[in-house]
């Protein structure tokens, strides 16, 4: 313990805000990107329903459960992207990419609304809730079909689009169909056969991964 004093007083040790710069300085451009665009989205998105919530007179006892979740699915988002930070590149010349380009932050930042679409949807009886939540999936769809526009015409189809796209359209679909189950408006039968294809896709394609 005294080791640990004395190296961290003659600086052999960072400490504090130094040892977090030099953390930074080890990553890459893109890993730096990725960190800090998800750190923006999750802002933006604890922003959003933090208005929400004032709004609509949610409790802070149940609003609250929000925000621990939605961090840890932005974590969850950080640490699958940077698994997968080398297919950030573009398929037409395989030039690596320093930073995310717009069709895959228009991605992500679908997939950085799921948390918030599942809490709206558990909270969808209190006042006004209803109609916000027709923005956010209207909204939810619009981007779905403008992602793929854009890095069609713009040339930006990249390795990591075609896994982020898909995955969050189906993690879309299963978080909200928890939503939905939870608030009764659908069946259980039908929530059943929801997860049953969710999971045949992702083990065929887990499969398909394994054979190639």
């Amino acid at each position: 313990m005294l080791n640990k004093i004395e190296n961290q007083e003659t600086g052999l040790l960072p400490s504090g805000p130094d040892f977090f710069k030099k953390r930074m300085k080890k990553l890459d451009s893109i890993s730096k990107n990725i960190l800090s665009t998800l750190l923006i989205l999750f802002i933006f998105q604890s922003f959003l329903f933090v208005i929400i919530q004032v709004a609509a007179k949610i409790p802070l006892s149940s609003a609250i459960f929000y925000y621990p979740v939605s961090f840890g699915f932005h974590l969850f988002l950080l640490y699958g992207l940077f698994r997968l930070k080398n297919y950030f590149f573009l398929v037409s010349t395989g030039e690596p990419l320093k930073k995310i380009n717009l069709a895959n932050i228009i991605t992500l930042v679908r997939m950085s609304a799921i948390p918030s679409i599942f809490f709206l949807l558990i909270f969808v009886r209190f006042p006004g809730i209803k109609w916000v939540l027709i923005v956010y999936i209207s909204f939810v769809f619009i981007t779905d079909f403008v992602d793929g526009i854009l890095a069609r015409s713009m040339n930006q189809i990249t390795g990591i689009g075609k896994y982020i796209d898909s995955s969050g359209d189906y993690m879309i679909l299963f978080f909200s169909s928890i939503g939905y189950l939870y608030s009764s408006l659908i069946p259980l039968w039908l929530f059943i056969m929801i997860v049953i294809r969710i999971f045949s896709i992702g083990v065929t394609a887990i499969v398909l991964y394994f054979i190639k």
